[in-house]
């Protein structure tokens, strides 16, 4: 009997010691390799964590770089969770505090961010906060996101998501609010409807301005990305030329379109606007009830008409639409560069005319 009694102790012991090493050993190093292998998803080949603080249940990793230079960092990420999680490689939650990313929008890896979205996180909520996203660009100059994110998995793959983009900079104003609901399977990218709330944003350019857009934008991510835009500003000046009533709507075709009509002219109710802007198409194309009407808009702005002036002999056209390009490059392109644009080609037609009217306009500045 005695015997018995020691074996059993023994046996008593040496699985309390495998449970006191497991508790104490192994569970913490699988943690902190989950922790390290989720970190390397955000890319770059140079991972340092400089502090590490682990618990039975908690791991903390402090001042993180993911490349030599430090462009790409991150101040804190926290994880929580319990044994039993890990064996399923699962935390509790996954707390990601102070990231800063510096991409260039011209060297965007865009791969690398699908294969990314397709690492469905390892938490049941993964928590981000104030993020800060500088992207940089050759034309407009760097830009300034600040980030709150939480995605929250309700059971499975199904999962909640609410975040806030900002950015309060002259040439970009945003106040972005996203939330929806989906599913997000391990090796997939995400599906599921989302909606943004879009309040107080502008944007600021030297050929482009427009100002106070509100309004929402609806995303079904499924096999493939629709977007909708329902989106409203207060004014909308494009190369030195304004226009009000602006709205950014999707078409029958599935297109967003933007559409705007003129200022009217003094003495005018605003509903006797006589021209409207319309990019149903790649190029930027204007309509007017009168080819005088679209010449006086080009004058009363501080436009004219270059030396060929072939237009001012068929003022009385009436519903001519007017096509806007750019000698070098897409005419939307013109947009955003850093300097003024002296001058836009523009082509005017009509149904029934022989021949299309070519011109140069030369731009206010």
């Amino acid at each position: 009997m005695k015997r018995i009694l020691v074996v059993f102790i023994v046996l008593l012991a040496i699985s309390g010691g495998g449970y006191w090493a497991a508790m104490n050993y192994a569970v913490p190093a699988t943690a902190r390799d989950s922790a390290e292998n989720y970190l390397h998803s955000f890319g770059g080949n140079n991972l340092n964590i400089q502090d590490v603080t682990q618990g039975k249940e908690s791991l903390t990793l402090r001042n993180i770089t993911f490349d030599e230079d430090g462009f790409h960092t991150l101040e804190r990420m926290e994880v929580s969770y319990a044994p039993s999680m890990l064996l399923n490689n699962q935390a509790g939650t996954i707390t990601l505090q102070g990231l800063n990313l510096s991409p260039q929008i011209n060297n965007l890896n865009m791969d690398a961010a699908r294969q990314w979205l397709t690492q469905k996180p390892l938490a049941k909520i993964l928590s981000v906060q104030n993020a800060r996203l500088a992207v940089y660009h050759p034309e407009i100059g760097m830009l300034n996101f600040d980030m709150n994110a939480q995605i929250r998995f309700e059971g499975g793959d199904k999962f909640q998501l609410q975040a806030n983009l900002d950015s309060k900079q002259k040439q970009l104003g945003l106040e972005l609010t996203m939330t929806g609901d989906g599913t997000w399977k391990d090796g997939q990218m995400p599906r599921g409807i989302f909606k943004i709330d879009v309040a107080n944003s502008n944007l600021n350019l030297m050929n482009l301005q427009i100002n106070r857009v509100s309004g929402a934008i609806e995303i079904e991510a499924g096999d493939a990305l629709t977007v909708k835009p329902t989106l409203y500003a207060g004014a909308l000046n494009l190369f030195g030329l304004p226009w009000q009533n602006v709205q950014i709507q999707t078409s029958d075709t599935g297109r967003a379109v933007l559409s705007a009509t003129s200022f009217p002219r003094p003495g005018e109710d605003a509903r006797q606007s006589l021209l409207v802007l319309l990019n149903a198409e790649p190029v930027i194309g204007i309509r007017a009830k009168t080819l005088s009407d679209f010449l006086g808009y080009l004058e009363r702005y501080g436009a004219q008409l270059g030396e060929h002036q072939k237009a001012l002999t068929y003022e009385t056209l009436d519903n001519v639409h007017v096509r806007l390009y750019a000698r070098e490059g897409g005419v939307v392109d013109k947009l955003i560069q850093r300097t003024p644009l002296p001058s836009i080609d523009i082509v005017i037609g009509k149904e029934g005319l022989h021949s299309q009217i070519k011109e140069t306009i030369l731009l206010p500045h």
